[in-house]
């Protein structure tokens, strides 16, 4: 219970997060107007989805440990076999050890999502008063295990409300529901907001 109030609490710091990644871009370029506010809508409907996420790592918990004890029952592993299968100890291999494993992966990716679908929200909002806003894939520098279609999408510019091309699938940002568990899950991209007139800008300072 305490560990799905905490993931929901820092969803909603990664939606604030992902909402100031379009924000602050903009503040810089000195585009300083107001951007209508995005629905949170979908913020809540990713927590209670994160929260099932949660409430099955519990339940699978429980059945390997009660099937580690059936072994031992059956005479199949010895005592120590199963105290240290069913350890508390996450140093060591236990069942603790992998439901710990997977809950890092469901906190880092659930978070993760949430960012880039408040990030892509409120570039759809800033699109209604920043005419020729766009939006630019960004592969993540940190990322454990690089994905060569991630490294390739590196550098692609679409629209706000068009799909980037990502190992053959079209994903609106980094951790796209749509996409498969393969081109989202531990992924470490992001997106950035992106104009030609800040390249144009840029190149005019750079000449000067």
């Amino acid at each position: 219970m305490k560990y799905k109030v905490a993931l929901g609490d820092a969803q909603t710091d990664f939606w604030e997060l992902g909402k100031n990644r379009v924000d602050l871009p903009l503040r810089t370029v000195g585009i300083t107007i107001a951007i209508p506010e995005i629905d949170i809508t979908a913020l809540s409907i990713m927590q209670d989805f994160s929260a099932d996420l949660v409430k099955g790592l519990a339940a699978d918990a429980s059945k390997r440990i009660s099937q580690e004890i059936s072994m031992g029952l059956m005479g199949q592993k010895t005592p120590y076999e199963v105290m240290k299968a069913v350890g508390t100890n996450l140093k060591d291999p236990s069942v603790f050890k992998s439901i710990a494993a997977r809950a890092e992966t469901i906190t880092r990716n659930e978070a993760g999502r949430v960012l880039e679908m408040a990030a892509q929200a409120r570039a759809e909002k800033a699109a209604e008063v920043v005419p020729g806003l766009m939006k630019e894939w960004r592969h993540g520098a940190g990322a454990m295990a690089p994905r060569m279609s991630h490294l390739a999408a590196d550098g692609q510019v679409r629209k706000v409300d068009e799909a980037f091309d990502v190992g053959g699938e079209k994903l609106m940002y980094p951790r796209d529901p749509a996409g498969s568990p393969g081109n989202t899950i531990n992924c470490g991209c992001y997106t950035v907001p992106y104009h030609t007139d800040w390249d144009e800008a840029s190149e005019g300072q750079r000449a000067a």
